[in-house]
């Protein structure tokens, strides 16, 4: 991610989906321009985040399709942390592309509102 960096790139990071390994804490570190996931992510880092001004990126219908825990989305938005929704349409994790179902679910399980 350093080496990106140092090559005039913006960095993302895939962090703390499955266990809280401290991706959060080190997007706020490098200054990322958003991280997904975040379903196990700490709440310093995600206070980290939103004072680096760091996207959070949920991805409720992955939580959803692995029978997973939900990100904390209103923990997120509480804190100061920018939320954005996306599906993470893939064959292995993410079975749909609805947009409006990942807003039901963000709804439902991240205490989001639809506004």
């Amino acid at each position: 991610l350093t080496r990106a960096q140092k090559l005039g790139l913006e960095v993302k990071l895939h962090a703390d989906e499955m266990a809280s390994l401290g991706g959060a804490e080190l997007a706020a570190e490098l200054g990322a321009v958003s991280a997904d996931h975040l379903l196990q992510a700490s709440d310093t880092g995600l206070r980290q985040m939103a004072a680096a001004g760091v996207v959070a990126t949920l991805l409720p219908a992955t939580a959803f399709s692995l029978k997973e825990d939900y990100a904390r989305g209103r923990f997120m938005i509480d804190s100061g942390c920018a939320v954005a929704l996306a599906s993470d349409l893939n064959p292995g994790s993410c079975f749909t592309e609805s947009i409006p179902l990942v807003s039901a679910l963000a709804a439902l399980y991240m205490e989001l509102s639809p506004a």
